[in-house]
């Protein structure tokens, strides 16, 4: 294990996996991944099916009962599509036990 007391200063200095990863959070964010994960196989899942919910969940509040057509405009859905989206917002509303949980 290297020295604790060395430091990388340079993003140069990084394997090229670490080089995109500080440029795109910072020197300190790829360095504390390459501490918690070095050496590991790491996969980072697709996030489609979280910012789908997120999209369904506003859709649901953004909608007053006869936006209809500028919501499906805006978020780019056929109308068929939206009134699925809506209908099943509406059960999950109902249910009470909304499964969406929000990123704090």
């Amino acid at each position: 294990m290297v020295n604790e007391m060395y430091t990388v200063d340079q993003i140069d200095d990084l394997p090229e996996v670490y080089q995109q990863i500080a440029e795109e959070l910072g020197l300190d964010a790829a360095l504390a991944l390459g501490r918690m994960f070095g050496g590991s196989p790491v996969y980072f899942p697709i996030l489609k099916r979280a910012l789908i919910a997120s999209r369904n969940r506003a859709i649901f509040e953004e909608f007053n009962g006869a936006n209809h057509r500028e919501l499906a405009r805006k978020y780019r859905l056929s109308l068929r599509h939206l009134y699925k989206i809506l209908k099943d917002e509406q059960k999950r509303s109902l249910a009470g036990g909304d499964r969406h949980r929000r990123a704090g």
